[in-house]
């Protein structure tokens, strides 16, 4: 199938030191405006697409262009085989565990605090590998906390930090997307810099924020 192309933002300023909620859900058999872009619950953008996303190596918080990295901290990155709505959007928003079990691909919860390790909830083992990116207690404030003491995210220097996925694991793949994070990007990101959230190393399907 053909790849999506990427041309579908939020309208929010992310660069402003502040956690925020991204998201973004993709159904190739829903019409009109199938691709729609969430920050904060809000939807900022959306576009009709057609093609499939595919199973290949993944990574968080980088791009394949050189000079494509994340300079702030990630939280709770979640994936779904299924196109959320908004009120699940809202939902899974205000919790630190899924609201939403069914078809969750992987759930990175960025909890363990150590290693280099990060560890995927979902059952499906897709484990990610940590490569240059520290721990960090500066944390989202949910409505619905998690666990004391096993709360952390991912703090990654804009410059070579990222975490690498394998193939991804159990999955019906392709027609129904939904991607969820919480993100804090630095101040010192220009503005009208597009964080690079989740990108298949292909370059060629990709949710981007």
């Amino acid at each position: 199938s053909q790849p999506i192309e990427h041309d579908t933002y939020g309208t929010t300023e992310l660069n402003d030191d502040i956690w925020h909620h991204v998201a973004a859900t993709y159904d190739e058999n829903g019409g009109e405006n199938n691709l729609r872009v969430y920050v904060d619950g809000v939807l900022e953008g959306q576009s009709t697409k057609t093609g499939q996303f595919v199973t290949d190596d993944f990574t968080i918080a980088s791009a394949p262009a050189p000079g494509e990295y994340i300079d702030g901290n990630i939280d709770m990155v979640r994936i779904w085989n299924t196109a959320l709505t908004q009120e699940q959007i809202q939902e899974n928003m205000n919790s630190s565990v899924p609201s939403v079990e069914s078809d969750l691909l992987a759930d990175w919860r960025f909890n363990a605090g150590e290693g280099d390790i990060l560890y995927d909830h979902s059952g499906n083992a897709n484990h990610g590998t940590i490569n240059g990116a520290a721990w960090d207690s500066d944390v989202p404030e949910l409505p619905i906390p998690p666990v004391p003491g096993g709360n952390n995210s991912l703090s990654f220097d804009g410059e070579s930090d990222y975490v690498s996925i394998s193939d991804l694991n159990n999955i019906s793949w392709g027609s129904q997307l939904s991607i969820q994070a919480w993100i804090k990007i630095s101040t010192n990101v220009s503005q009208g810099i597009t964080p690079r959230i989740f990108e298949s190393d292909d370059g060629g399907n990709r949710i981007i924020f």
